[in-house]
């Protein structure tokens, strides 16, 4: 369990209060049995590492749509983080096929 506190000096641009209801996101998956199970920081970093599963069992491709930002690139990885290979950015979305029950590394810089 933790516990945080929230102050006006964390919030970037010190947005409008109350915070709009229906909230906002970083990340679209266009799957619903593809989960983020992680996003962290790069270990070396370069850039910022997204943590993918499967979770319903059966071969899926999903598209992700990132929502605030463009990625210039993106890199299928490990689990340790080392490149595989490289993934096709198309605007501010790319797509992943994943196995049943696969965990995806990427890395998006």
């Amino acid at each position: 369990m933790e516990t945080n506190y929230v102050m006006s000096q964390d919030k970037v641009g010190n947005p409008e209060r109350p915070l709009p209801a229906e909230g906002a996101s970083f990340l679209e998956i266009d799957s619903p049995n593809i989960v983020l199970v992680n996003w962290k920081l790069a270990e070396d970093g370069q850039g910022t590492i997204l943590r993918l599963g499967e979770v319903g069992g059966r071969e899926t491709t999903a598209a992700m749509r990132f929502l605030r930002s463009s990625p210039r690139a993106a890199q299928l990885c490990n689990a340790v983080e080392d490149n595989l290979n490289s993934l096709s950015v198309e605007g501010n979305s790319l797509r992943l096929s994943f196995r049943p029950h696969e965990v995806l590394t990427v890395r998006v810089q």
